[in-house]
């Protein structure tokens, strides 16, 4: 028995391929004008969802890239960062600084940093690679995360197109390669899930997701005490069920993270 009285349906991509024939065109280099009547290209909708995810994607991959291939260097911190790792040395032989400050309050990042310094060497440019791997790191880890928390990730596209229109200051601190963007993709997380702590059983996903993200926040960037006011935000609402939950995750995140 044939493919075709089975109407055996093939799937390529966004593209549904209805018979064997098909599949053979779509294979070869026929023109289109060539293509026999029976021949059916139906656009399959279940990808579509996939491939605007794809779209979105490689359109934010492109642009850190294409921002730092210009010699884009921030003038902040990412710098200093940099510095220190290739150096080596502590705080207090790099930057002025009280005596009672010994404390270095960015370990995580510094260990990254260390471990990339370790796979790129010593060089000419491994500053400047440094600081371009931070850039584009901490802006794709804040630009990309996002799409796959949303059914519709055109939407988070468009949000940050809004955010560099009208707020442009926002769209250059996530391009500064600074390490407490980690800080604020949890945040992030969390005005995504934060209704999930308000209902009687919370998964366990949403509370470890909370858990590495405060845990992260405080070992990369050691900026634990700014979940207090997510924490105060959920007490002023009245959440109080989301609050009990917030603040336990906070907690194991710090100890985990310190």
């Amino acid at each position: 028995m044939s493919l075709r009285s089975h109407s055996l349906v093939k799937y390529f991509g966004l593209i549904k391929i209805n018979t064997q024939k098909d599949m053979a065109f779509m294979s070869s280099n026929v023109p289109p004008d060539k293509v026999a009547p029976h021949t059916s290209l139906i656009i399959n909708p279940d990808s579509i969802p996939r491939f605007v995810l794809l779209i979105c994607l490689c359109f934010l991959l492109i642009v850190p890239f294409k921002i730092t291939s210009y010699g884009y260097l921030p003038g902040d911190d990412a710098m200093r960062h940099a510095g220190k790792v290739i150096s080596g040395k502590d705080w207090q032989e790099i930057l002025v600084m009280r005596p009672e400050i010994t404390m270095d309050s960015h370990p995580g990042w510094h260990f990254l940093l260390g471990l990339v310094y370790k796979v790129i060497g010593p060089s000419a440019n491994v500053a400047d690679s440094l600081v371009c791997f931070s850039v584009i790191t901490i802006f794709l880890i804040f630009a990309i995360l996002p799409l796959f928390w949303m059914r519709r990730p055109e939407a988070w596209l468009l949000s940050l197109l809004a955010i560099a229109i009208f707020v442009p200051s926002l769209s250059y601190r996530v391009l500064i390669g600074r390490p407490f963007v980690v800080t604020m993709i949890g945040v992030l997380y969390l005005c995504f899930v934060w209704r999930q702590l308000r209902i009687k059983k919370t998964p366990w996903k949403i509370l470890i997701g909370l858990v590495v993200a405060v845990t992260l926040s405080t070992w990369i960037h050691c900026s634990w005490f700014l979940w207090a006011l997510p924490i105060a935000a959920f007490f002023l609402a009245r959440e109080w069920r989301g609050t009990f939950r917030l603040i336990v995750c906070v907690l194991i995140g710090v100890v985990l993270g310190a």
